[in-house]
């Protein structure tokens, strides 16, 4: 092999699945312990003076249990909120004048001789004529009653054509734009809705000035829309409004008592938090406890000092504020990921302190290196830390102990044989971990890891085990559609597995830390990830978010990343940060530098890497601090940069659904480009409509679109989990299926259909179109054929030499029947599909996806619900309202569909069909039995389902 300047390590890397302790109680063989704090929170949403006090009453508190987001809760009626007040100015009376004055922001301002007008409505109605670009001012009083003291207050404004300039009492509060472009801004479909901050929204009389740049057609055109009666999600009361899906945040408090049992007296007691979304402050006993900022990273905090005596109740109170504008898609609201107590002796193995790495991997077998970080050892005692390590099989392999200097010991095993891990065989031992005093096990951890090696260049690509392997990446938010951000086990591994089955061997986390379980389910499953941290460093990409704390917190979050994460074996690299907002300043590449810095010193076993947009040669210093460089949708400059930096290894971290061919044949050409992450295989709640299909391509101008879209509509698999079309055309250019038809949605004469960026042609696996008879249909064949063929029941419409990228075209009239395609390679048959024209609706399917759940709080079962005809054949185009019932051990706790404009509630036991199908989440009640979930329509068989929930020991 050509070597390189590009330094390429074979690392060999033992990981940890998780930090999975002993939960068996009491005496010495169990000398740490793990609680759960999962059930019996009280909760509120909203704002509780002196909640953090034990004697506070939270007596009409409501129960919940963990994980728990307040954001996919339906929402109290506007004027029952406790946290929001909404001021609607439009429509209403306004004064205005064309023109531009700095001045007339200004609250003393005499507006008395402008002119009165009462929008929504566009400036053609005031004389406005022609193409010519023009400048005009609104100005109102309005007024905030005293029942808005102390709520969030937000001013509706509604649609505004095209950027607009917002002053309240001469302050400005919206923010200005860093690119007047009508296309990125979003300006010709946002809802123009205003928080109220720096005091602005106090209780009294206010003046507001709107300046307004525009056409003839410009002005205040539209109201903000009206809110469902029941639904999670309200446009005026969302500060984050378009991008995160209008979801409404606030400040939520949880409260919990516990006791501990007398055997725990004089134990140590510490809380893990695996993710609170956002600013999350903890007290114990009414005594401040600690506190953290960003919602996505773990946190753990020392509860010592301040528990009662074992035996007498403890009082938890947690307050989470989610506020303003802080994210650029949905986030959730709320301790959404796990919560739990661990107890210990006094001295005891740190948190995430053990680290676990293979050194040596040969044929005859393998080092297992752990390395344990200790806290609170004492002077003058002899401790020691053994390890014994157990295969796959669940058999003993080898052991060995060592001495602690200071507070680290380091412990060697020798494997006589090594089983390597891999997505293909995902296989883990187990490292048993203990801390022993003179002799004594004083703590122990149980480690599973797995043993791999990898390596990187830009001649052999990503190197796993000793081979290339290209890197079929997802990208992924971590909300689950109708749970919302919810962080449940068995959500987490459905999503890795149905991402595994199409096709996909690597996910990134995009853009925050996931939860622990899912890296639990990727280490089982088989699949690689990119573990990311930021998605703004110093530079804000929204007035709330993370960016206000970086500079204070961000080692301490990228700590709690790399320690947490850098023993699962499914994680290939870390990433630093997305599409940095500075990273073409000095500021950016020196942060580059501290960041990758830090990531090495606490794992120098894996790249590092980061998701660079608008890739050019100013990039070069921002890419100098990573080993493995991050494009996001450059396909074009890899040639380019590896014609200048040959030894510059590539990764496409984002790229369009729609471009996927031109993509991949780049990754399949290039070793250098180690692979390509889609944005995104699953769609997420926010970032509303980016993955729309254009109507009229040459009237298209937004990225995003206006409500009723709420999700981004740009995966292969729609928020709950239900293949879209791009998904099938993925999986034939992976060679996972052989061949695919898709039909457009037929529409009126002329209309043009393309995909917009992050979307795709709005076409289903359907020939089932009920008052389309006669008309032409575009149908796409998807295969790798040279020769493709098409039948209508058994007649042959058309023979065709296989088309470009894999898609070859027909134009075929429509009639009922039942619709062959065949595809040949040299002769011969490739593969073969039918679509069959469906009847009308007669039935409910109802399909679980388990048929046994554990009776635990935190288990839930997937029940999909599929719309059939008299014949077995789901209905696509069908709507139809249903309602779902269970009885038994269990509840449903979520109902949703996939469509991106339904924005009712997804917690309400009635849902509609989308594309034939729904999807009903029930959690067990935490007793064994017999679920039963049923579906049912007016005028439908009902269907019928039924899970157990089993004992857990």
């Amino acid at each position: 092999m050509k070597t390189t300047k590009n330094v390429t390590t074979m690392l060999v890397i033992a990981l940890v699945l998780a930090a999975v302790v002993a939960t068996v109680s009491g005496g010495p063989e169990s000398p740490r312990r793990r609680q759960p704090l999962m059930t019996d929170w009280k909760f509120f949403r909203g704002h509780a003076t002196d909640a953090e006090k034990p004697a506070f009453d939270d007596g009409k508190w409501r129960e919940v249990d963990l994980p728990h987001d307040w954001s996919i809760e339906d929402l109290p009626a506007r004027e029952a909120d406790p946290l929001f007040h909404v001021v609607t100015l439009v429509p209403g009376s306004w004064r205005f004048k064309f023109g531009d004055e700095a001045g007339w922001k200004e609250p003393a301002f005499d507006d008395s001789g402008w002119q009165q007008v009462r929008p929504p409505e566009t400036w053609a109605g005031y004389g406005a004529t022609g193409g010519e670009n023009l400048t005009g001012w609104y100005r109102r009083r309005f007024t905030i009653p005293q029942t808005a003291a102390g709520k969030d207050v937000l001013i509706e404004l509604g649609r505004i054509r095209n950027f607009d300039d917002t002053y309240v009492d001469g302050q400005r509060v919206n923010q200005e734009l860093s690119f007047e472009d009508v296309y990125w801004s979003n300006v010709r479909v946002k809802d123009r809705v205003y928080l109220l901050r720096h005091g602005l929204g106090k209780p009294g009389e206010h003046v507001i000035a709107v300046r307004v740049r525009g056409k003839a057609d410009g002005g205040l055109v539209a109201a903000v829309p009206k809110a469902l009666a029941i639904s999670p999600v309200d446009p005026g009361r969302s500060a984050g409004g378009i991008n995160t899906g209008y979801a409404v945040g606030g400040t939520g408090w949880y409260r919990k008592r516990f006791t501990l049992p007398t055997g725990d007296q004089g134990q140590a007691v510490r809380i893990f938090f695996d993710g609170s979304y956002y600013e999350t402050t903890v007290w114990l006993n009414g005594a401040q406890v600690g506190r953290n900022v960003y919602g996505y990273t773990p946190f753990s905090l020392d509860l010592t000092p301040h528990l009662k005596p074992a035996g007498q109740e403890n009082l938890l109170a947690v307050k989470v504020v989610n506020p303003g504008e802080n994210s650029r898609w949905y986030s959730g609201s709320g301790i959404y990921r796990p919560v739990y107590l661990e107890i210990t002796s006094a001295t005891r193995i740190a948190v995430w302190g053990v680290a676990v790495t293979t050194p040596e991997v040969t044929p005859d077998g393998a080092t297992v290196q752990v390395k344990v970080e200790l806290e609170n050892r004492q002077a003058g005692v002899d401790n020691r830390v053994r390890v014994r390590v157990i295969d796959p099989d669940g058999k003993p392999v080898g052991s060995a102990e060592a001495a602690v200097e200071g507070e680290t010991s380091l412990v060697r095993v020798r494997l006589n044989a090594a089983r390597l891990w891999s997505p293909a065989s995902p296989l883990l031992y187990r490292a048993d971990v203990e801390l022993l005093s003179a002799g004594n096990v004083i703590d122990r951890e149980s480690v599973p890891f797995g043993i791999r090696t990898i390596a990187w260049s830009a001649e052999r690509g990503f190197v796993l085990n000793g081979q290339p392997i290209e890197l079929k990446g997802a990208c992924i938010h971590h909300d689950h559609g109708p749970l919302g951000s919810s962080s449940f086990p068995a959500a987490e591994e459905r999503r890795v597995a149905k991402l595994k089955a199409a096709g996909y061997n690597a996910i990134r986390c995009a853009h925050n830390p996931p939860a622990t379980s899912f890296l639990d389910a990727c280490d089982r499953l088989g699949m690689l990830v990119m573990d990311e941290s930021f998605d703004m460093w110093n530079q804000a990409s929204n007035p709330e978010d993370y960016h206000r704390f970086f500079k204070e917190w961000w080692q301490r979050d990228i700590d709690a990343m790399v320690r947490r994460d850098r023993n699962h074996p499914s994680v290939i690299m870390w990433s630093i940060g997305n599409e940095i907002r500075e990273r073409f300043e000095p500021l950016g590449v020196e942060t580059a530098k501290r960041l990758a810095a830090r990531v090495r010193d606490l794992d120098p076993t894996r790249p590092v890497t980061s998701a660079f947009n608008s890739v050019s040669d100013r990039a070069d210093p921002y890419f100098a601090a990573l080993d493995i460089c991050g494009y996001n949708y450059n396909p074009d400059k890899y040639e380019h940069d590896h014609g200048r930096l040959p030894n510059r290894t590539m990764v496409g971290t984002e790229s369009f659904a729609r471009d996927s061919f031109a993509y991949w044949d780049k990754v399949f050409r290039l070793p250098y480009v180690i692979g390509d992450f889609i944005w995104t295989a699953w769609d997420y709640r926010g970032e509303s409509g980016i993955g729309h299909t254009v109507q009229q391509p040459e009237q298209d101008n937004a990225y995003l679109m206006s409500w009723p879209w709420h999700n981004a509509f740009c995966g292969d698999f729609d928020v709950c989990g239900f293949e879209k079309p791009q998904a099938l055309y993925r999986q034939v250019l992976w060679g996972v299926r052989p061949i695919a038809i898709l039909v457009e949605r037929p529409g009126p004469a002329g209309r043009l259909s393309a995909a917009d960026r992050w979307g795709w042609r709005d076409e289903l696996p359907s020939w089932t179109w009920p008052g389309a008879e006669g008309q032409e249909m575009v149908v796409r064949v998807y295969s790798a054929g040279d020769e493709v063929s098409l039948t209508l029941d058994g007649k042959v419409i058309e023979r065709k030499t296989g088309g470009k990228e894999l898609t070859t075209e027909f134009r075929v009239p429509y009639r009922p029947g039942t619709l062959t395609a065949k595809a040949l390679k040299d002769g011969r048959e490739q593969g073969e599909t039918s679509l069959v024209t469906g009847g009308r609706l007669a039935a409910l399917k109802l399909t679980a996806g388990r048929a046994t759940i554990s009776a635990a709080r935190d288990d839930i079962a997937f029940v999909s619900v599929e719309g059939l005809d008299a014949n077995g054949n789901v209905v696509p185009i069908d709507t139809t309202e249903i309602r779902a019932e269970v009885s038994g051990p269990g509840e449903l706790i979520a109902f949703g569909n996939g469509d991106p404009t339904d924005v009712g509630s997804v917690q309400d036991a009635s849902q509609k069909l989308w594309r034939g199908r729904a999807l009903a989440v029930i959690r067990s009640t935490g007793k064994p039995g017999t679920i039963t979930v049923k579906a049912k329509a007016e005028g439908l068989a009902a269907g019928q389902v039924t899970v157990q929930a089993l004992e857990t020991r």
